[in-house]
């Protein structure tokens, strides 16, 4: 491999480390029900969240470097498909409650919510972009 090389893969696993860091944290924010009750399918968004995190994690463990940029634009894709969905409800729901909760809690949706998620975006696809880098 090539010091061009090299360098990106190291970048590259400085900004996975970060991608799986902001995903379970993102995870478990919704595991946690930190924004109220919400339905079961909003914990278990936050259940594969962190999941996928976890994988890109333990794509720090992976020396091939072939496999690794492999797996790792996969993973990358992944995420940022599981990132649209939250991106669009918190600007749709924005200044309702959302939650569905016996007592209902009193909290409302705001649009500024979805910059995890959007910041988990931007940082997949530059992921993907050097890793197309390392290709040419």
């Amino acid at each position: 491999m090539t010091n061009d090389k090299k360098v990106i893969a190291q970048k590259l696993k400085i900004q996975n480390t970060v991608i799986g860091g902001l995903s379970i944290i993102t995870g478990l924010i919704y595991l946690m029900y930190l924004y109220g009750p919400t339905e079961r399918e909003v914990a278990l968004w936050g259940v594969v969240s962190v999941i996928l995190g976890l994988g890109v994690l333990g794509l720090l463990l992976i020396k091939n470097f072939e496999y690794y940029r492999v797996i790792s634009v996969a993973l990358n894709i992944v995420l940022v498909c599981l990132q649209v969905l939250p991106i669009i409800m918190w600007f749709l729901f924005h200044g309702n409650g959302i939650s569905d909760g016996i007592p209902q809690s009193d909290f409302v949706a705001h649009w500024i919510y979805s910059i995890p998620h959007i910041f988990l975006v931007v940082l997949n696809i530059k992921s993907i972009r050097d890793i197309k880098k390392t290709v040419l």
